[in-house]
């Protein structure tokens, strides 16, 4: 009912929606919706049903696809080029993205000035017009200009103009602009591309789809009388045709005239073609003066004094002013001046070109000269020669309320010699606002007497921007500094800063940095404040300026203007400024929270900054300037106000609020009846688990329970950190830390350009926000962590997917972990320059309960290199939503109990969360299925492409190039495929992998790659299902590769990986194309690393294979090399073989078993002997196997181990005796031979003697089909499937079509079977045959067998069995198609599901009537009806051991960086830096012998640098030395040395500055002695008395257990002490093979074990290397058995930065499921 209910007002709501009417502004869409006007017929469908583009025809508009439209290009020298996508030179499509679409664009093909203009229709005048267009402007110094010329004078006014490039000009190549035009008169419309200079020729500014709005109507001539003469008062002016305006209006940037005489004689624009524009030379006649002309006008008699070129067309005749020097004197000035303009506003620039050339030219100045002052000020400045060309020059006018002009200054003293010109002067955005009827919105002020209207945030902000003073009236002096008195209610901070802000009048006193007038009379009479960056001052040193106390701000409503508004302006000139930042505090001490941060040299302008003030309580806001690296790098500020502030009058407290992360308030208010044990939801007061808080899914219907939790994705815009939080917050924050922040492009300071991105990756903008650590803070190898919030409960495919940016020469470390309680495990890391490029990261977390995710940043050895994170996104993170209702159909039914669409089976993505959609049982219909981690498994590189696919691993950094991680494991060190397009692959060359064939009849088949399928037709001279050996014999494939020559010749054993010498070839080893290096096959030489000589012929001449050493060889590279599958090996099999490491060919060398449910390994050896050595491995009886040698480098640019002469010992298959099986699951026959449990009652004596066929108990699903035609489906409980098309009959004998079987399967051919009758059907009809007893849910262990016969056409259909769950879905387990002869076959089906299912067997049936199939001899194995475990259980050390790097291998934790080696490859002792990094937190509140905690907890400094983390976050260790000092000891942090027993407590200080040796003398502290020890308190201090077990100062080491050999497998010496051990250990063997015998024989013979378990537990260990060197403390560490199920061997990770250049990362996973050798 409540659905309903909430259903219905949905409704009713969507229906108010739809029927609101639109605003008289708003266009009305036909299917309804409303869309702004200024949207109509503008080329881009704004309505959904496009109705806003149809009706078009009476606007006027145009995309130049045909042309021009009836727009003019007036001006033969200012002409834009017409051009489609493809010839555009670098926007490669027009707008609207059609490559063959037409825009208009100029490009400057030598880099000099171009200029171009084209004329719309005319216009009637309209006060409700505006032009909408889209524009380009790439890479150069380049400007759009929006201009009207009105029709009676043909004078043209600027209303719009655009210097600043496309933010990014590659992704976002046209920007959308609307321009407003308001005329009194006719008028046209003129836009104007320029472009200033250009590096890049085909770079471009263009245009296209320019549209006008409804108020632009086309012009029609009318007969107007002129109207009556007017007579004019004396304060104003006339303008003709009677018309008067008043003086003040004259030269004020605007057209008050109708046809703009009152600008006439001081235009805004002059290009000094037809006249001067009213500029003139102030001192005539002295032989030195500025003067219009042109290159082709002056006289011969004064060649070299001008430009060869104008730059306004660009020409020779084109006209500029210049210095003409006709005469040399001491004394000589050239002075240009402007005329007289009446105002400015406060926007107003002023542009120009210059040019300056000559050893002897001389400086140049401009000025401006207020009326009635007597100051000047400078606003530019050029030295000395620039260069011979057009430079072009931006200067801020500002806001002037007084008559100015400009004027240029130039002086001679007689040695001037060069060119010196301006050209092309123009006013920009300089006219006040015009008056109006009505203010646009409410957030607008309407001018008292101009009547123009200024934005609500320019309200009383020192500024006249109304151009009456009207929005500067009523105002509260207490809110608004100008600085022209004192720093009115600002004060200095004296406690943190080091300086302070310089109150000054007039430019600062440093040249080339500061500015040279104030903003608030933008002229050198005003005052500002500013920091002095030169000496004292030292980089980094600061200045803050702290605002009165403000009352918190009210909240804000939907309607409501912002409470609070703060308002300044800041200039930033200079080569070194560092930044300006703006903070809000909350108590009276620290800076408190960023507000917002600038870096860097921002030009020589004022810029305004207003921001939004939110504050729950009462607040300051503090200004800080900090120094940069060199004495030009001063900031100054000017004009601070506030709006809508109240002052408050008390003082702010003491005490910050915490900036620890928040922990979802479990409210207790009432009126509530939540329990203890869950959330009050905040205002609908619900009750939800807290196991629902912090999931990513929203339970309260107010989603507070998801508040103050991690945002699922964050792009930091607003400075915003979306549930992030710094992992210790320092309270003060100490100056100069290294620490994430938030920042944006715009804010990057000099020098940092090419350490972090200019353009955030969220927008491409550069006013775009990421977080980011800032290198130029902290020292080397400090870390800053980002946590998020608790994270109650994950979702089984939650992926953390971000973008990072590590661009720098010495960039460090970025890494992203999962904190769960106290323990830390790292999922993902990169380090080292990246390039300058955004990249992707991604990181599988998967289903995970209370954990925080983290992003630390580790600086690197310098500076140079920030990282940058942006665009954190939690992906499908939210748990599954759990249901009690079954599986809908067609979704597959995970062993966890969740749903997933039959789609995600098979998709190496784990979409249940337990892995159970992904197994290799689950997934054997799926064929050509592979992961690439090793090889190709089944697919095959193509003979007739140009050139191969390449194997690579996602963290091969080839920039820009190929994904980060792959896609099965997520991670950088995961393969996939790729091609490599550089040289020598050229265009049009390709590449192709075929996979396997496919049968005609496939249906319903999905690939995700091309496939590539062949057939080779030739004539065969063996049987079918045979291979033809080299002498001509033929044999079985199940003969391949068994220890057996069945050829005669070897062929059938060739390619297995056999015995081998390696003098002929690798004799079918293979080596993985994942590896970055194989085994290399070579001979001995006395000058390299590798043996001196073979173990075959002893000489240089013998070959061997080895570890090759190479100039990019690293420490932890692997090589592998793998035989073929092995059918099965006897209980006898050994494999010898002989090794060489020695201190120069050095390397480990491991061996490895691997079958389809285990990989082990069997055999390593790293130790030094300097001879070839004999290894003997027995691998007894195995089956379906693959052996894979592993060789690993131990240090850089090293190798040299190598291998010889393999030997297979008596491996052929054989009477074996009881127990010892392949597998413990085995069946033994009667006479002792072993048979696989599934083979057991199939149907066909397995055994010589028959025996598998004996006792058989038949399980509910087996039939013979002897039985009368309608009683077997109640006999064999099996049925027909109502929902197919046809069903299966019982047939007997030969049926009518002569194409089924003759006889049923039965020795005697006389009983029944089961068929599909073909002849009745048509193509693609399907008959099912169900089980009726639903199997318990199993992977792996239950087998169907039966015998069937597809004999007829070639045109035979399908033969399939599926497992189908609860939930409906089809597991597809087997198939087959064709005509396979007049014969029963046989099949043994694995059939796996990770529910309870049912089993079906489906006939389709082919294309004609000759198609029937047959099946008979149905039967189960008995491990159906017992199930088994259906999900796999990853490799993994526990938490309180050790993953070694290289080798997967488990010490306890406390063996980490003990200075002793325990991982085979020693990376336990790899890393342990001499100080661990961090940062020590400030040292007040704790007394003498404490130490202060980053939580101000304090502890006794005698557990300082003892290896045990005492403090939260673990800063007691930080700072401390790597020293093994003896029990008793201390570590001292300040003399890294070891201070004895003796010498603590005895009153003397021997460890400052904590006197970690005189803490604790009379007592235990709290927790001192760990793992059960006892503290007693002794003569000189606390001692702990240790259990067994464990060691240590404080009991936290494990002791380390005496061991013989790291070995499992026997190396053989010449020893009489390793015969002697040997016989010794083999002995005891005897007797314990005997026992496991006789407990065997007791057991039922079909006892049903753990089918992953393999024999291998007897290995031979009956000697052992006597010549080892043995440690005092060997190690015993622990090798978990690694399942193969669980992809890949072991995960591999980074050791060092270098590491990560490499081409490829070694992997041993094997994928043989696939290949042929399966």
């Amino acid at each position: 009912m409540r659905a309903c209910v909430q259903a219905s007002f949905l409704l009713c709501v969507l229906a108010s929606v739809l029927s609101t009417p639109c605003l008289p502004e708003e266009f009305t869409c036909a299917r309804g919706g409303c869309v702004s006007e200024e949207h109509v017929c503008d080329f881009r469908e704004n309505c959904e049903d496009g109705s806003d583009e149809t009706n078009c025809s009476q606007f006027v508009r145009c995309d130049f696809e045909e042309g021009f439209c009836g727009f003019q290009l007036q001006n033969e020298h200012h002409v834009w080029i017409r051009g489609s996508g493809l010839s555009c030179p670098s926007t490669k499509a027009d707008h609207r993205e059609n490559v063959t679409g037409h825009c208009l664009y100029i490009n400057s093909k030598n880099g000099g000035g171009v200029t171009a203009e084209i004329y719309s229709p005319h216009f009637q005048p309209s006060q409700t017009c505006w032009l909408t267009f889209y524009q380009h402007i790439g890479m150069l110094a380049g400007a759009l200009q929006v201009l009207i010329q009105f029709i009676s004078s043909g004078e043209m006014q600027e209303v719009w103009f655009l210097s600043a490039s496309n933010p990014d000009p590659y992704n976002l190549p046209w920007m959308r602009r609307v321009v407003v035009l308001n005329s009194r008169e006719e008028f046209k419309v003129v836009i104007r591309g320029l472009i200033f200079y250009s590096s890049d020729p085909y770079a471009v500014v263009a245009i296209d789809d320019v549209s006008f709005s409804r108020g632009c109507v086309a012009a029609v001539e009318t007969d107007i009388k002129a109207p009556l003469p007017a007579q004019c008062l004396p304060s104003q002016f006339y303008c003709g045709e009677n018309v008067c305006v008043d003086g003040v209006k004259v030269c004020d940037f605007s057209l008050d005239c109708p046809n703009g005489e009152d600008e006439a004689k001081c235009s805004a624009q002059c290009d000094f073609e037809s006249d001067s524009c009213g500029w003139y030379e102030v001192f005539q006649s002295d032989g030195f003066e500025w003067a219009r002309g042109s290159a082709n006008g002056v006289a011969i008699d004064y060649p070299d004094q001008t430009p060869p070129q104008d730059h306004s067309t660009n020409t020779s005749a084109g006209h500029f002013m210049f210095i003409f020097k006709k005469s040399s004197r001491l004394s000589q000035q050239a002075l240009l001046r402007s005329p007289t303009f009446q105002q400015a506003s406060s926007d107003c620039i002023m542009t120009f070109w210059h040019y300056n050339s000559g050893h002897s030219v001389g400086a140049a100045e401009m000025h401006l000269v207020i009326e009635d002052s007597d100051s000047i000020t400078m606003l530019w400045q050029t030295l000395y020669n620039q260069g011979n060309q057009w430079h072009p020059v931006i200067i801020q006018i500002g806001r002037q309320t007084r008559p100015f002009h400009i004027s240029f200054a130039k002086l001679s003293l007689a040695v001037y010699e060069g060119v010196s010109a301006l050209d092309d002067f123009m006013f920009h955005n300089c006219s006040l606002p015009k008056a109006v009827e009505m203010c646009p919105t409410p957030n607008h002020l309407h001018c008292g007497r101009s009547k123009a209207c200024v934005d609500y945030f320019q309200i009383c902000d020192l500024i006249d921007d109304c151009g009456d003073g009207t929005d500067e009236e009523n105002c509260s002096p207490e809110l608004m500094c100008d600085f022209e008195e004192d720093l009115c209610s600002w004060t200095q901070e004296h406690e943190e800063d080091m300086f302070d802000w310089t109150h000054i009048q007039g430019p600062t006193p440093t040249f080339n940095t500061g500015p040279w007038k104030d903003h608030t009379r933008a002229s050198a009479d005003g005052h500002f404040l500013f920091i002095e960056s030169s000496e004292p001052q030292k980089f980094k040193d600061t200045a803050v300026l702290i605002s009165r106390p403000f009352l918190r701000t009210p909240r804000l409503g939907p309607e409501s203007k912002p409470p609070c508004v703060f308002r300044f302006h800041y200039h930033m000139f200079g080569q070194h400024v560092f930044h300006l930042a703006v903070y809000m505090r909350t108590r009276n001490s620290g800076r408190g929270n960023l507000l917002w941060v600038r870096y860097g040299d921002q030009g020589n302008f004022w810029y305004r900054k207003t921001l939004l003030i939110n504050s729950a309580h009462h607040f300051q806001i503090l200004l800080e300037g900090t120094v940069g690296d060199d004495f030009r790098g001063d900031i100054a500020i000017d004009d601070l106000s506030f709006l809508g502030c109240q002052p408050y009058d008390g003082e702010l407290p003491s005490k910050e609020p915490s900036t620890f992360a928040p922990i979802p308030t479990l409210s207790a208010a009432p009126p509530h009846s939540c329990p203890s044990d869950q959330f009050v939801c905040s205002t609908t007061r619900e009750c939800v688990s807290l196991s629902q808080v912090c999931n990513f899914t929203p339970d309260c219907s107010d989603s507070s329970d998801e508040e103050h939790c991690v945002k699922q994705h964050c792009d930091f815009e607003g400075d915003a950190f979306c549930g992030w939080y710094l992992s210790v917050p320092a309270t003060p924050v100490p100056p100069h830390a290294f620490r994430w922040q938030t920042g944006q492009g715009e804010n990057i300071h000099q020098g940092e350009q090419n350490h972090r991105p200019a353009n955030d990756h969220t927008l491409g903008s550069s006013e775009g926000w990421y977080i980011f650590a800032d290198s130029s803070n902290g020292g080397y190898g400090h870390t800053t962590d980002l946590l998020t919030a608790p994270i109650k409960i994950t979702g089984p495919q939650c992926t953390l997917v971000f973008w990072y940016h590590m661009s720098g020469f010495t960039v460090g470390t970025l890494q992203v972990f999962i904190k769960s309680s106290a323990v830390t495990h790292e999922v993902w890391s990169q380090n080292g320059n990246q390039g300058n490029r955004w990249r992707r990261g991604e990181v599988f977390i998967g289903i995970c309960h209370n954990i925080q995710v983290g992003l630390r940043a580790k600086r690197g050895i310098s500076y140079m290199g920030d990282i940058v994170v942006d665009d954190v996104a939690f992906v499908d993170c939210a748990p599954p939503i759990t249901s009690d209702l079954p599986c809908a159909n067609n979704k597959f039914i995970c062993a966890n109990g969740h749903c997933i669409s039959e789609d995600n089976l098979c998709d190496f993505i784990d979409h249940c969360g337990d892995g159970s959609d992904e197994n290799h049982y689950i997934c054997k219909g799926y064929s050509g299925r592979c992961n690439f981690e090793f090889d190709l498994c089944s697919w095959r590189q193509s003979q007739d492409d140009d050139f191969d696919w390449l194997i690579k691993p996602g963290n091969m950094h080839t920039h820009g190039t190929g994904p980060s991680t792959d896609h099965t494991l997520r991670k950088p060190s995961g393969h996939y495929l790729y091609l490599d397009g550089s040289f020598p692959q050229t265009t049009g060359h390709t590449a192709q992998i075929q996979g396997p064939l496919f049968h005609h009849c496939s249906k319903d088949c999905k690939v995700s790659v091309m496939v590539y399928t062949t057939v080779n037709i030739g004539v065969r001279s063996c049987p079918p299902g045979s291979l033809q050996c080299t002498n001509g014999n033929c044999y079985k494939r199940e003969q391949k590769c068994d220890f057996t020559d069945d050829c005669g010749d070897g062929t059938d054993e060739l390619d297995c990986g056999t015995s081998c010498s390696f003098e002929h070839g690798h004799c079918g080893w293979k080596s993985s194309p994942a590896d970055t290096f194989s085994w290399a096959r070579g001979v001995g030489s006395i000058h390299m690393i590798r043996p001196p000589h073979d173990h075959t012929l002893k000489n240089e001449s013998g070959h061997f294979v080895y570890l090759a050493a190479t100039p990019v060889g690293l420490k932890g590279d692997k090589a592998h090399m793998r035989s073929s599958v092995w059918k099965q090996s006897s209980a006898i099999c050994k494999l010898t073989f002989w090794y060489y490491i020695s201190e120069k060919a050095t390397g480990i060398i491991r061996l490895f078993a691997k079958t389809e449910n285990e990989l082990r390994e069997v055999w390593t050896e790293r130790q030094m002997q300097r001879e070839w050595r004999r290894a003997e491995v027995s691998l007894k009886s195995l089956r379906n196997f693959i052996l894979i040698f592993e060789a690993v480098r131990t240090q850089d640019v090293s190798g040299g181990a190598a291998l010889d002469d393999l030997q297979f010992i008596d491996c052929a298959p054989r009477a074996v005796h009881p127990g010892s099986c392949p597998a413990v699951t085995d069946f033994v026959c009667n006479n002792g031979d072993c048979i696989e449990y599934h083979l057991e009652c199939d149907g066909k004596a397995d055994c010589s003697d028959e025996s598998d066929e004996m006792d058989c108990m038949n399980v509910p699903g087996a039939c013979n089909f002897d039985m009368p035609s309608d009683h077997w489906q109640e006999t064999c409980q099996l049925s027909q499937d109502p929902h197919d098309d046809f069903d299966w009959d019982i047939g007997y004998g030969r049926m009518l079509n002569g194409t089924g079987p003759s006889a049923d399967h039965s020795p005697n051919g006389g009983g029944g079977y089961l068929y599909v009758n073909s002849s009745a059907q048509t193509e693609g009809d399907i008959a099912r045959l169900i089980s009726q007893l639903e199997f318990p849910a199993s992977v792996g262990i239950c087998h169907l067998r039966f015998w069937f016969h597809m004999y007829g056409s070639h045109h035979m259909g399908t033969l399939k069995v599926y497992t189908v769950g609860r939930s409906g879905t089809p597991l597809l387990m087997w198939a087959t198609c064709g005509n396979h002869g007049d014969n029963w076959h046989y099949a043994n089906v694995i059939l796996s599901n990770a529910s309870p299912f049912r089993v079906i067997v489906q006939a389709e049936v082919g294309a004609d009537q000759w198609t029937d199939i047959a099946v008979d001899d149905i039967s189960f194995s008995r491990q159906c009806l017992v199930g088994g475990p259906v999900t796999p259980i990853p490799q993994t050390c526990h938490k309180e051991h050790f993953q070694c790097l290289y080798l997967f291998e488990c010490i306890p934790l406390s063996w980490h960086c003990d200075g002793e080696e325990d991982c085979l490859d020693s990376s336990d002792e790899e890393m342990c830096a001499s100080v661990v990094p961090g940062t020590m937190p400030p040292q007040i509140g704790c007394e003498t012998g404490e130490y202060r905690c980053m939580n101000n907890s304090c502890i006794p400094a005698l557990l300082l640098c003892d290896t045990v983390l005492d403090c939260p976050d673990g800063e007691d260790e930080y700072g401390c030395p790597v020293k093994i000092c003896d029990d008793g000891e201390l570590v001292c942090e300040a003399t890294a040395d070891c201070v004895a027993y003796q010498s603590r407590c005895d009153n003397i200080v021997d460890c400052p500055p904590f006197d970690s040796d005189e803490s604790s003398c009379y007592e235990c502290p709290i927790g001192y002695c760990l793992n059960g020890g006892r503290c007693a308190v002794k003569e000189n201090g606390p001692v702990c008395i240790c259990p067994s077990q464990w060691i240590g100062i404080r009991c936290h080491i494990k002791e380390k257990t005496f061991f013989t050999t790291a070995s499992t497998t026997p190396v053989i010496p010449d020893s009489k002490l390793a015969v002697s051990v040997g016989l010794s250990v083999a002995l005891i063997l005897v007797v314990i093979a005997t026992g496991v015998i006789l407990f065997l024989l007791f057991q039922r013979r079909h006892s049903l074990k753990d089918s992953s378990l393999i024999d291998n537990e007897e290995l031979d260990c009956s000697t052992f290397d006597s010549q080892k060197k043995v440690r005092h403390i060997p190690r015993w560490p622990v090798h978990p058995r690694l399942n193969i199920s669980v992809y890949p061997w072991r995960e591999d990770p980074k050791v060092s930065s270098s590491k990560e250049n490499k081409l490829s990362f070694s992997n041993p996973l094997y994928k043989c499921s696939n290949s042929p050798e399966a």
